[in-house]
């Protein structure tokens, strides 16, 4: 990391030095980020297709986009259906071992 940083490492405290490294990683993550867009809007082929950004690859950014969890998506696929209608494995589904409690 002494290469990336400068020859100022040994005068940083540990917070300075997650700073940096924080920053590193982010410039990083965003220049990947930016070529693997950059590889997918090369490739569109009609004008109506979705541009890609860095921040689509950028796991920072990642996390503030996360769809819902599977338990959202099992409540609410479960009430599309009459109860009568979906059959549960043993051991899952309401009342199961890892059904709603």
């Amino acid at each position: 990391m002494r290469g990336a940083i400068g020859s100022d490492v040994d005068a940083m405290t540990l917070r300075e030095l997650l700073w940096v490294y924080d920053g590193i990683s982010y410039e990083r993550w965003m220049q990947t980020g930016a070529i693997v867009a950059g590889l997918y809007n090369s490739q569109r082929t009609k004008t109506s297709d979705r541009v890609w950004t860095f921040a689509d690859f950028h796991p920072a950014h990642a996390t503030a986009r996360r769809g819902k969890s599977g338990l959202e998506i099992v409540t609410q696929t479960r009430e599309w259906f009459a109860s009568d209608e979906i059959q549960w494995l043993p051991g899952f589904g309401p009342g199961g071992q890892h059904g709603d409690k």
